[in-house]
């Protein structure tokens, strides 16, 4: 929120102990990546010494965010999986000093925990006296929020939101979405845009090569346009030959950034279907939300302006 941070420099005033934290959540109201949100975390636990690690669990499996330290050195500590295991299934910390027995590669692990729910561990591996212990509580409280909230992002997308031939966001799951970022934008003020794709003579794609031919473009298209999007973006197949992409907290020249990354995939490579190898050409559009338009009016004008 640019008026608040204004309205505090204005003033002179000073967060004090809460600009780390407070900096973390404007990082997350903004959706940036969770590796960048980890690593300004670990940036409010800079008196700990050596090698220091925060480990993900997603998917089954331990994940390195981000580190402090030498990363080879906590990239061959984190090679044996054998005490992060232990932890995940304790949902108990573990201390050096304290523990029967003791791992080399390991003084302090702290699990973070969301009800009971193993999300990841802070882990400390070099040996030290710790002095922040108050920068840690707050450290473990808030990744074990930022964890859970970027974990239902990705249950959220999963769970019958999808396109069967993309993979993308299906229609109803963006109509759903919009809502939300409608009354995101208008409550915070903050910038929401709308790309909108559709593929010229897909018709004619489909009749000249077949439907199978006509899935394969689908399927590529969707691939280029999921690679260009950040986590948080919403790109989603409409209807049969158009897709749209709901850009939360960017500008239009943030939108074409994005746009013209999946232009060039398109202008530059071939799409194989059907045994042949063509480039498909398609209409686009950008358009920034204003306050007086409607949801229909937003995704109209979206289809109107293609070009």
């Amino acid at each position: 929120m640019e008026y608040a941070k204004h309205l505090l420099k204005k003033e002179k005033i000073s967060l004090g102990d809460f600009e780390a934290i407070n900096s973390i959540f404007e990082m997350l109201s903004n959706q940036q990546e969770l590796k960048n949100i980890a690593k300004k975390g670990l940036s409010t636990l800079s008196s700990l010494k050596g090698e220091v690690s925060l480990v993900e669990y997603t998917d089954g499996k331990f994940k390195l965010l981000h580190h402090l330290g030498n990363k080879e050195e906590v990239e061959k500590h984190l090679e044996t999986k054998a005490l992060l295991k232990k932890i995940k299934e304790s949902k108990k910390p573990y201390f050096q000093h304290a523990a029967e027995e003791k791992n080399e590669h390991f003084f302090m692990v702290l699990p973070i925990l969301s009800k009971e729910e193993f999300l990841g561990a802070l882990c400390i591996h070099t040996e030290q006296k710790i002095t922040c212990w108050k920068e840690i509580y707050t450290f473990l409280h808030s990744m074990s929020f930022i964890f859970k909230y970027y974990a239902l992002i990705e249950t959220n997308k999963s769970i019958n939101t999808t396109d069967v031939i993309t993979e993308l966001f299906n229609y109803r799951h963006f109509q759903d979405q919009l809502d939300l970022e409608l009354e995101k934008t208008t409550r915070y003020y903050i910038p929401l845009s709308l790309i909108v794709i559709n593929i010229k003579d897909f018709k004619l794609i489909n009749n000249h090569f077949g439907y199978e031919a006509g899935d394969a473009v689908l399927r590529q298209l969707g691939k280029w346009i999921q690679q260009q999007c950040r986590r948080v973006d919403m790109p989603s197949r409409l209807e049969n030959d158009t897709f749209a992409i709901l850009l939360s907290n960017t500008s239009i020249d943030g939108a074409q950034v994005l746009l013209d990354r999946i232009l060039f995939k398109i202008s530059n490579f071939p799409v194989k279907a059907g045994g042949k190898e063509f480039k498909i050409k398609i209409k686009s559009s950008i358009t920034p939300y204003e306050a007086h338009l409607s949801k229909e009016e937003f995704l109209k004008q979206g289809k109107d302006n293609l070009s």
